[in-house]
Order: structure tokens, then sequence, then C-alpha cells
């Protein structure tokens, strides 16, 4: 059974019940009312004909001879009888022909709290019509005999019978219009959840970008929503980085197997020319030789890069020890003259300047962006290496007065295996994931790795490293 169905169920239920406790009630009250009128009745009937016996007038019915206590078939509608002590009958006033003794009926035990020991009940006399009957039994002043009094219960039957029938049929009524009430009320409050359903169904058919309609926060359709509304933010995000990864990764092997393909490929070209006679000849065994040699250190180098990416992005924690940039600095600028001599390098940096990292890292990133300068400018061209701090960071710069940088390569220079058109035009050495791993140093710092070039005046490439330990 769906919710809306449980919930006209649970409130059908409760209409009904409440409704049932409310006619019990009623009948109740008005039970109390009618039994209670009609034995204060009975007292006055009761009082008439003891006030009728003082004055002499005799054993006989008070206002017989104007017919107050008979009915209209000549059906006696009050009864009026004396009893003795000991209950036995002795007259019937209503019918003073009668047999007496054919009246069952016997009084109750006399009451205390009252003068006469009056006693009310309700009872049936199988002798009589109508069968119920509400009688009251009295001493007479005399104290010997009893006087009962009895009414007819007829009015009260009849009023229960009409009030249960008004009853139920209102109930019927106010039933049926508070259960359609109560379905358009509560369609009216699942609405949103079927919201929900639907945007549920078509984010699973693949539409990420479905939200549900927000509603008033104070609700819990409206909390629900909202929650409902981050997680699946959260979701499409998570999905986006999956897809970008995902892709990033085919990227990543296609551009690894490319770039092994070709070592791969000049190693065995030589090892078929060696098969094929070069050993036979010392002058093309040497250069074979020279050229896988070459061909297998490059393949290496490549390999140990990729592995130094792998790393990286696994997040494996870096060593943190305290390194001194201007001393890295300085080392690395010497490694770089001894490469290119012919090539002017010069350093600004403190005396000291000291970060939390990994040296290791520290230094491969300072080697991979003064052997881009190498690479990627015409032989001769200055470069600069600057070491300073800059709002709570320290700031490694490497600026160089070559080409510079299309608008296009400053925007990718960082992908992995990217090279830009002038690069390979030039046929340079390099396997494109120098910058990628020198971003991804400078990131599993906590720092960023950016370009600024000017076409013709040359690139600047810029580390900046958090120098509080905890980054």
């Amino acid at each position: 059974m769906s919710l809306r169905g449980r919930l006209i169920v649970l409130v059908a239920v409760l209409l009904a019940a409440g409704m049932s406790v409310a006619a019990l009630a009623t009948l109740a009250a008005l039970r109390y009312f009618l039994v209670t009128r009609t034995d204060t009745q009975l007292d006055q009937l009761s009082t008439a004909f003891v006030a009728q016996t003082n004055n002499g007038d005799g054993l006989s019915p008070p206002g017989a001879g104007s017919g107050r206590l008979a009915s209209a078939g000549g059906q006696p509608f009050v009864l009026l009888r004396i009893l003795s002590a000991d209950g036995t009958p002795m007259l019937d006033l209503q019918d003073p022909g009668g047999q007496a003794s054919a009246i069952r009926l016997r009084p109750k035990d006399p009451s205390t709290s009252r003068p006469d020991g009056a006693v009310y009940a309700t009872v049936t006399l199988t002798d009589r019509q109508p069968e119920q009957w509400r009688v009251r039994s009295g001493w007479l002043p005399d104290r010997q005999t009893i006087l009962q009094v009895g009414l007819p219960l007829t009015h009260y039957d009849v009023a229960n019978r009409q009030l249960i029938r008004t009853q139920a049929a209102a109930s019927a009524v106010i039933l049926a219009a508070m259960l359609l009430i109560a379905w358009w009320l509560i369609g009216l409050g699942t609405r949103p959840l079927d919201r929900i359903a639907e945007v549920a169904a078509d984010i699973g058919a693949g539409h990420l970008d479905r939200r549900v309609r927000p509603a008033r926060p104070n609700t819990e359709i409206g909390r629900l929503s909202a929650a409902l509304n981050a997680m699946l933010v959260q979701i499409q995000t998570a999905f986006k980085e999956r897809q970008i990864s995902e892709e990033r990764l085919r990227r990543f092997v296609a551009d690894a197997s490319h770039e092994l393909n070709t070592p791969v490929a000049t190693i065995r070209g030589y090892a078929e020319l060696f098969r094929h006679g070069a050993g036979a000849r010392p002058a093309d065994l040497e250069v074979a030789m020279r050229r896988i040699e070459s061909e297998a250190t490059r393949m290496g180098q490549l390999v140990n890069e990729l592995l130094v990416l792998v790393k990286l992005d696994e997040g494996r924690p870096l060593d943190r020890d305290q390194v001194d940039l201007t001393h890295l600095a300085t080392e690395a600028a010497a490694d770089a003259r001894a490469i290119a001599p012919d090539r002017p390098l010069s350093v600004q940096a403190p005396a000291s300047l000291v970060v939390s990292g990994d040296e290791l890292r520290l230094r491969q990133l300072l080697a991979n962006l003064l052997s881009n300068v190498r690479r990627h400018t015409p032989p001769g061209t200055a470069a600069e290496v600057r070491i300073f701090t800059s709002n709570g960071a320290a700031v490694i710069e490497v600026a160089d007065n070559g080409p510079g940088l299309t608008e296009e390569d400053s925007g990718r220079v960082f992908e992995r295996f990217y090279r830009s058109a002038t690069s390979r035009s030039r046929q340079r050495e390099g396997s494109g994931i120098g910058l990628a791993i020198v971003a991804a140093i400078a990131e599993a710092h906590g720092g960023t790795a950016e370009v600024s070039s000017v076409p013709g005046e040359g690139t600047t490439f810029t580390v900046r490293i958090p120098q509080d330990e905890q980054a």
C-alpha cells in the first residue's frame, strides 16, 4: 500500500474511533439526563400520593379523575403499588381489581441517605407494556408499607434510537467528507515526494543536472529537499571528477605509450641492424650500441618520471625536513652552468630561506625548471632564479629572456605530455612531463605553480610553497 493509502486508513481509523467515543459519551450524557429527570418526576408523584393519603382521600391514584395517570388506550403509564415491609405485593393502585401477586417486582434495600429510604432502579416488567420502567421504592409515613412509583422509559428508548440514527448518519457524512479532505491534503503534502521520485528517476537515467524544487526550509520536505540537492551536487561533482580522472588516465596512458614507443622502436631497429650483419662491421656496431644505449637511457628517464608522477598522484606523504631553498637554488644553478656554460644564469636569494618540505622533490622541481629553460630557449639566452617570501609563502621564480609562450601554450604548459608546436618543430629532447612534475610537486607541498609569458620578451615560472609546517 502506498504512503497516501496508509495515511488515509490511519486517518479513517482515528476519525471512526473518535466519533464512536463521542457518540458513546453523548448517549451516556443523554441517559443520565433522562434518568435524572425521570427520578425527579417519580419524587413528585410519590410526594403527591403521600400528600393525598394524608388529606384523607384514601388509597386512590392522584389525579385519576382527570386522567393524568392513564394512557390514551387505557393502559396505565404510571406504576403505583403498595408492598408490605417484607416486599409482598398488597395493592396495585392503577389496577385495584387485578392480582397484585402477579407483579414480580421486589424493592431494593432502603437507602440510608434519604428520610423515606427511597431507592431507584431500572427494571424490566414482563407483564406490562412497555417493559422498561424506572421505579422508585420508598417507605410510607407509617414505616410499615412501601410505596413503589414507576414511569415507563419509552421516551428514553425513542430518544436513544433517534439519536443513534442521527449520529450514524451524521458520522457517515462527516467521515466521508473528512476522508475526501484528508485525501486532498495528504496528496498536496506528498506531492513534493512525488517530485523527488521523478528527479531521482531522471538522475538514474543519466540527467545529473536535475535538482529538487526547494520547499519551505522549516518543513520536513524542505529539509529533505535541501539535503538531497546538496547530495546531488556532491554526486555530480564526484562524477565529473571521475570522468575527468578517467579521461586524464586514458590520455596519460596513450601519451606514455606514444613516448615509450619511439625509444623501443629505435632499440628494436638497431637490434635488427645488428642481427643483419652490423656486428661484423665495427663502425656500424659502434653506432648501433651508442644509439641503443642513448634510447635506453631516454626510456629509463621517462619511466622514472612516470613513477614520480604516479607516486605524487597517489598522495603518498612527503619527507618533511627543514630545507634551505637558497642552498638548493645555488646548487641547481651551478649544475645548470656545468651543463650549459655559455648560458648566463644568475641567482637572487636571501642568505637563507627555510621551508618544510621534501628536499629531493624540491631539488627535482628546480632542476626541471632550469632544464625547461635550457631546452626551450636559444643557446646563450639569459635566465635568473629568484627566491623570496610573499604573504606567508616561499616563492621560487625562474625567468628567462627567451621567445616566450603563446596564450594556448601558457594555459596548457603544465599538462602531462604537452609540448608546444615550436618545441615539436625544433625536435628538442624532452617527454613533456617535466613541468607536470613541477606542478605536482608544488601541489604536494600545498602550493601552486603558475606561468606568465609575453611572446618575444620571455617567460617566468612561479612556484609558491607555504612556509607553515602544517601545510
